[in-house]
């Protein structure tokens, strides 16, 4: 019972998780709420840690031929056999790095 004499019988708990690296536990946090039994929206444990994969990503989707631009997984920072400029460079496995002016090199 509440002050009020009213009862409460079913409480609503909100938790906002920041995007972030493969790292950040967001993905572990909907899997132990997904465990629980907890009701949530937004994405479900196994969507969260696929999204964080993008190499992992492209080879589904190209096995399932769906169309995306042309890529590369590269373990240094030279361009290798690439030819296609301009291209755009992201980390393989992070949400929020992004593109800053030292990512780019000519």
């Amino acid at each position: 019972m509440c002050s009020r004499g009213l009862k409460v019988s079913k409480m609503t708990l909100y938790i906002i998780i920041k995007n972030g690296d493969k790292n950040s536990g967001e993905w572990l946090v909907a899997k132990r709420m997904e465990i629980l039994g907890f009701v949530f929206t937004g994405a479900g444990s196994n969507a969260l840690a696929l999204s964080q994969d993008k190499c992992r990503v492209k080879i589904i989707l190209d096995q399932k031929d769906i169309p995306t631009p042309m890529w590369q997984i590269f373990n240094l920072a030279e361009p290798g056999s690439w030819d296609r400029f301009p291209a755009i460079v992201k980390p393989e496995r992070t949400l929020l790095e992004g593109i800053k002016p030292d990512s780019a090199s000519c």
